[in-house]
């Protein structure tokens, strides 16, 4: 008893810190949407809404917890589109992931939050590059965000990752604490920066089967 209570706790956590993820998004999103309406911007606001649909359709997965990681890849993507209609061509991505592990399951939204960061925080200059890579390590799964914007000073990192600078951390530390809570603390996000030199963000995972998609 004490133990399935345990469980059901556990899991109640997971889901509130997923139901979070979204309407921080979606706030985002709308206040952009506004701005490009006010200003007439009719085929810009229909293009974001249009991703923005993708987006969530992506997001719902049927009421999934578990995603297949090539279909998490294609929510960072409409994401990115959404970007598109407001920066243009001010910055690029390259996706370098494995092939054979695009249906190992994932929790969703676990890379569109670290992707968002680097719009909100690490742009300086006139373009940014974000790289998006994934490979399989043995039993486990090592997904990494990289850019080449501002970075972080230590002291500014530390604060993030202990919460102690909740406009920045948000993202990291819910992402980090569904893995935990999901997978257990040999698993999570690691964060390596260097102010004026970028950011590297590590996510790890466990490798599951594919066949956990279905139902989770």
């Amino acid at each position: 008893s004490v133990y399935v209570q345990g469980i059901r706790r556990k899991q109640a956590e997971l889901d509130a810190l997923q139901a979070q993820i979204n309407p921080h998004f979606l706030y985002n999103a709308l206040s952009t949407i506004s701005s490009l309406a006010n200003l007439g911007e009719t085929r810009q606001v229909t293009s974001m809404v249009k991703g923005l649909s993708k987006f969530y359709r992506l997001s719902l997965n049927q009421g999934n917890v578990l995603i297949p990681l090539g279909k998490e890849l294609e929510q960072v993507e409409a994401y990115l589109d959404i970007q598109r209609v407001k920066y243009a061509d001010s910055f690029t991505v390259y996706r370098d992931v494995e092939e054979d592990i695009l249906e190992v399951p994932v929790i969703k939204l676990i890379l569109q939050p670290f992707v968002e960061n680097v719009f909100k925080h690490a742009w300086f200059g006139e373009t940014i590059s974000i790289r998006i890579t994934g490979r399989r390590i043995g039993r486990r799964i090592e997904l990494k965000v990289i850019d080449n914007g501002v970075g972080m000073k230590p002291m500014a990192l530390a604060d993030m990752l202990s919460g102690g600078r909740p406009e920045t951390g948000y993202g990291v530390r819910n992402v980090n604490e569904r893995i935990k809570l999901r997978y257990g603390d040999e698993y999570g996000v690691h964060i390596a920066s260097v102010h004026g030199g970028g950011t590297t963000v590590r996510i790890l995972l466990p490798a599951e089967d594919s066949a956990s998609v279905a139902g989770a």
